[in-house]
């Protein structure tokens, strides 16, 4: 093993130290492959809402963000396995929160440990390296980053898939200015398992596509305005997120040996109900998405997505609380996601409601879902 190699090497398991349970090299390239999967992604209009994926062409190549940088090291955080308990919850009274964002917000955990590891590089090498900590909210192709630097291969349902780990892990990038050795890059499939794109119930899923305009996840998280009436009974109580597609996934389902990253787990019970959630106040919403990934979503997307949840449980006991927001929620959006929940509750108490609703708000979409 050259100077190099052994350079990669204790910088890799600095990481794995830090609780990193995959670390990987790449270098500093243009991802042909990536490049491709994202124009035509943008082409299809896939994307929706997400304007930013279009605006930053150079997500392509990560020469950007450090214009200096020789060596993507690409890291994996695990935050769940086959084994963990999703159901800890009465779904109908608390909703459903993904996985990933059950703990501490994993960009913050993320952030914090890829600093850690620059410090480490630092005393390792004996110099104060150039280097560029990237989680998500920079404009790179993670996963492509991942494949290149043999963490993991993309699947069909855009998740990577981490040999032995499965696709519950979140990804961090630190740019360097090192020249390292890299590894190989994974370039293993899926074969003929389609587990995913048949169990989608929205049917978002292609092989390796998601269009994001029917993704479970991206109504409830990145759609900011009304959420298609067809799509909404399909959500059932998820209120942040879905976890369907890798709930499914064979490598979800082994039997794996690896550590969860701690922070990113949550052991409490929650202490927000849909029907808080549906009219929290500002104060509690604030509390609330602390230090979490939940900070994305508005106070007001929060209670949509809480409206559809109960709309779906069928439960008459949400009935009151339903016509409160109908006729006191500031928001029309929340008001018109209300309407509907209403509706697919049923009886005549919410069908009276809905009648004074069609005549008395003051918003044409609100009284158009009364009727």
């Amino acid at each position: 093993m050259n100077n190099k190699q052994n350079l990669r090497e204790k910088i890799r398991n600095a990481a794995t130290s830090l609780g990193f349970i995959r670390v990987g090299f790449a270098p500093i390239s243009t991802w042909q492959r990536g490049q491709l999967a994202l124009s035509q992604w943008l082409i299809k209009g896939c994307h929706g809402e997400m304007s930013y994926m279009a605006k930053h062409p150079s997500r392509i190549n990560a020469n950007h963000l450090l214009p200096n940088a020789r060596t993507i090291i690409v890291a994996a955080l695990a935050y769940s396995t086959a084994t963990q308990n999703d159901n800890r919850y009465n779904q109908q009274t608390y909703g459903q929160i993904a996985k990933f964002a059950q703990g501490a917000d994993y960009h913050i955990v993320m952030r914090e440990k890829l600093s850690i590891l620059v410090k480490k590089i630092n005393e390792i090498t004996g110099a104060d390296t150039t280097s560029r900590v990237v989680v998500d909210t920079a404009p790179i192709l993670e996963r492509e980053a991942a494949v290149n630097a043999g963490i993991g291969f993309i699947a069909k349902s855009t998740m990577l898939i981490v040999p032995n780990v499965g696709s519950f892990v979140v990804l961090g990038e630190l740019l360097t200015d090192l020249e390292l050795p890299f590894d190989e890059p994974n370039n293993n499939t899926c074969q003929d398992c389609n587990a995913c794109i048949n169990t989608c119930p929205t049917g978002a899923l292609s092989p390796f596509c998601v269009d994001a305009r029917r993704c479970i996840s991206y109504l409830t998280i990145e759609s900011r305005g009304l959420i298609p009436r067809e799509l909404r009974p399909l959500m059932g109580q998820r209120i942040f997120g879905c976890d369907i597609c890798q709930d499914v996934c064979p490598h979800n389902k082994q039997s794996h040996n690896f550590a969860i990253t701690p922070e990113l787990v949550s052991n409490e019970e929650p202490k927000k109900t849909l029907t808080d959630l549906l009219m929290i106040s500002s104060g509690d919403y604030r509390r609330w998405v602390k230090g979490k990934a939940q900070y994305r979503i508005s106070r007001n997307q929060l209670a949509r997505n809480a409206a559809i949840a109960i709309g779906n449980s069928g439960e008459q006991s949400y009935v009151d609380i339903l016509i409160r927001s109908l006729f006191s929620h500031p928001s029309a959006l929340v008001r018109q996601h209300t309407a509907w929940a209403l509706k697919q509750i049923g009886g005549e108490k919410a069908h009276a409601a809905l009648r004074r609703g069609a005549i008395q708000d003051n918003d044409t979409i609100v009284r158009d879902e009364c009727i």
